[in-house]
């Protein structure tokens, strides 16, 4: 372990400055060659000059190179990840990391030139205006801030999302903790153990939060509605839930777990001249599955009680303001995936085990909510019309047909060869060339450009572009931030420091309460407290 430190340190600040010259050589062609309105779309009312398109050009990903080495971020995290390390180990490595640390006195050249440098400043002062990524493409988009807060109200004004009074965090903990000692009592499970403690010892954890990266492949621009569930009071349990459905599901022949997985699929089938390729999509699946229909399915797969009936319940979020989702399962909870992944499993084998069937599809694969059929000609409408008939008014699906002998699914472009299907690699309208996203010029750590970033535990204090120039989520205010280490100083010059996987201002308030809780006792003791009457 000594070694992997020594190493990991000197990966972090030795690597980045023989790169230093060819990142430099590189910077002006990045910029010059690269086609900006390929991978910038400036949806807003603000016009870019072409200096200040290439900035967001390098992507949300890029990282400029830090002012100096982030010394106190390489400190917290080893503190951190040497924890559970034996005393004179964890003594050992840190001395190791405090000399490479009082070593490092070089720092890698800038990536960012002056004007480049005022440029992003100039667009962190714009409030009025909205950068984000795309929904599919690793596009960056600018929207007017008022044109994305309408596009977003648009869409919690639907059906599907209620809003209420206040954050539902603290009285959705108090019930889950509860709940947990039940079941932790009952199972004497480690992980709802866990689980149940974290609730016990963090105070405060942060209600999901909603944004939208727009579609900027469909009209109008709309929004896709993304739950940011890192944190949140229910994070982890729907983690460890996952775990366990998970390999439940996924068993039906048709499931392909990739584009790599249906390629290979695709190389035994033959078609004829009479069989047509068709592909189906769910649309707004999340939002549109019958959350009690999939309890239910759950519950045969699990052949247990309807605990899980309580995860419906407990998917709050907010945008400026507090809404409740109705209907469906929020995009961005880990265990939203799966349900999707049960019921779609449900909705086929209903489709397809039933006798009554009127389109016996000649080959059916399914990637969660694409489908990919091929049918005799003229029967893909008809399959179509079926496959709404399974849940009328609460799943609808959109077609798309081949043309020419070609019908793209996922990332993969299928053509007929005779009487076989070949593959080839498809690229959406959207897409950017950008699929690698770490530029030459970025300061990425050196491990991350060479695929093989090893898992020290220690986090490295590059900043990405992203945390600069992006502002379409909901900043939490760092007093609100759960997990924090603090210093509290004192009037006597004297200082304590301490961590907390509270928020800062609840642990501040804990610390008021013991010293105001001390200095009453001291009163007491001295006979100086004075007694407050109450009201009569």
């Amino acid at each position: 372990m000594v070694a992997v430190a020594r190493n990991a340190l000197r990966t972090d600040f030795s690597s980045c400055h023989r790169r230093s010259a060819v990142r430099r050589s590189r910077r002006e062609r990045i910029a010059t060659d690269q086609d900006i309105d390929k991978v910038v779309t400036n949806l807003s009312s603000t016009t870019l000059t072409s200096v200040e398109k290439c900035v967001p050009s390098k992507g949300l990903n890029f990282v400029p190179t830090p002012k100096i080495p982030p010394f106190l971020d390489v400190i917290a995290s080893t503190e951190m990840s040497l924890t559970k390390t034996e005393p004179r180990k964890a003594a050992e490595i840190k001395g190791i990391i405090s000399s490479c640390l009082l070593q490092t006195n070089k720092f890698e050249n800038p990536n960012l030139n002056s004007m480049e440098k005022a440029v992003i400043k100039k667009l962190k002062t714009k409030e009025d205006l909205v950068a984000t990524k795309t929904d599919k493409g690793n596009v960056v988009v600018l929207l007017d801030k008022s044109h994305y807060v309408d596009k977003m109200v648009t869409l919690l004004s639907s059906t599907i999302y209620s809003p209420i009074q206040s954050d539902p965090t603290p009285q959705t903990r108090t019930e889950l903790r509860g709940l947990l000692q039940i079941f932790a009592e009952q199972s004497k499970e480690e992980a709802i153990t866990s689980i149940r403690n974290r609730l016990y010892y963090v105070s405060n954890s942060v209600c999901p939060q909603l944004y939208g990266p727009p579609k900027i492949h469909k009209p109008d621009v709309p929004l896709r509605p993304v739950v940011c569930s890192v944190n949140s009071v229910t994070s982890q349990l729907c983690a460890y839930l996952k775990s366990i459905i998970q390999p439940l599901a996924r068993q039906r022949g048709s499931h392909v777990s990739s584009h790599k997985d249906f390629c290979v699929a695709l190389k035994s089938i033959r078609i004829s001249k009479t069989d047509f390729m068709v592909s189906y999509d769910v649309k707004d699946l999340f939002t549109s599955i019958p959350i009690t229909h999939t309890l239910t399915i759950l519950q045969s797969l699990l052949d247990s009680g309807s605990s899980l009936s309580q995860r419906t319940k407990l998917s709050p979020f907010h945008i400026e303001g507090f809404f409740r989702q109705n209907n469906g399962a929020p995009m961005g909870s880990p265990l939203s995936p799966v349900l999707a992944e049960a019921f779609m499993e449900h909705l086929e084998e209903t489709a397809f085990e039933s006798a009554d069937i009127p389109v016996a599809p000649i080959l059916f694969k399914r990637y969660v909510d694409d489908v990919f059929a091929i049918v005799k000609k003229g029967q893909e409408d008809t399959l179509l019309e079926y496959l709404h008939t399974i849940f009328p008014g609460q799943i609808a699906f959109t077609i798309e047909k081949e043309v020419n002998n070609e019908l793209p699914f996922l990332d993969v472009l299928v053509r007929r060869k005779g009487t076989g299907l070949r593959t080839t690699v498809y690229r959406k309208p959207t897409h950017s060339d950008r699929e690698m996203v770490i530029q030459e010029a970025s300061s990425h750590p050196p491990p991350h450009e060479d695929y093989t970033l090893p898992e020290t535990g220690i986090i490295v204090g590059w900043v990405q572009a992203r945390s600069l120039a992006r502002n379409d989520k909901i900043r939490i205010p760092f007093e609100d931030r759960p997990g924090v280490v603090y210093q509290i100083k004192c009037a006597c010059n004297a200082s304590y420091i301490g961590e907390t996987g509270s928020t800062l201002l609840d642990r501040f308030n804990d610390h008021m309460k013991a010293l105001n809780g001390y200095k009453s006792a001291q009163e007491e003791l001295n006979g100086t407290r004075r007694k407050r009457r109450g009201r009569p």
